[in-house]
């Protein structure tokens, strides 16, 4: 189906194993995932620029044919820690804690996005190196806690992000 470089070939076997049954699927094959983008209307973009894990299945979107082999391979490893997080809060209850919004002092989505996103920290570093940490990947990753398209206004609290990505990276730094 999808184009298979070693580095993500690995993540995928790994992934296999760990989640049988799992599998990458188009998002526009999906009706599901068709479905989904009518509730999320406000989100023009949750069909072409959204990866999203439902189960045991990642949808992808387009741009996935054109992502590197590095790219996919950190974006699995990313979408991974939410399998393990399904697994862990059973795949029903993190539904729930996901698209629940408490007040904006929390969300847990905030906390699910934090976990992966320090795999995909982690990911960059190993396949892309130190170099990688630019002020404009910083920014955006930034910009997925803060921004409401993204992920619904997650964490208003921009400064606190900031502060948890310096620090992620610092210590990522410290130890390679």
């Amino acid at each position: 189906m999808f184009a298979v470089g070693p580095k993500y070939s690995d993540v995928l076997s790994e992934t296999e194993k760990e989640f049988p049954g799992f599998s990458v699927v188009r998002k526009g094959d999906s009706r599901f995932m068709r479905f989904l983008s009518k509730i999320l209307f406000f989100n023009k973009t949750f069909m072409t620029g959204f990866y999203t894990t439902v189960g045991n299945t990642l949808y992808v979107a387009p741009s996935w044919e054109d992502m590197s082999d590095e790219g996919r391979a950190a974006l699995l490893r990313h979408e991974r820690v939410h399998l393990r997080q399904q697994r862990r809060y059973t795949k029903v209850l993190f539904s729930l804690l996901y698209v629940l919004v408490l007040p904006v002092v929390f969300t847990f989505r905030a906390k699910f996005e934090r976990e992966a996103y320090e795999e995909s920290l982690r990911a960059r570093l190993e396949y892309w190196g130190p170099e990688a940490f630019t002020e404009q990947a910083r920014e955006a990753m930034i910009h997925n806690f803060v921004s409401g398209a993204t992920y619904l206004w997650m964490w208003p609290f921009r400064a606190r992000v900031a502060r948890w990505y310096d620090a992620e990276v610092k210590k990522l730094l410290a130890s390679d």
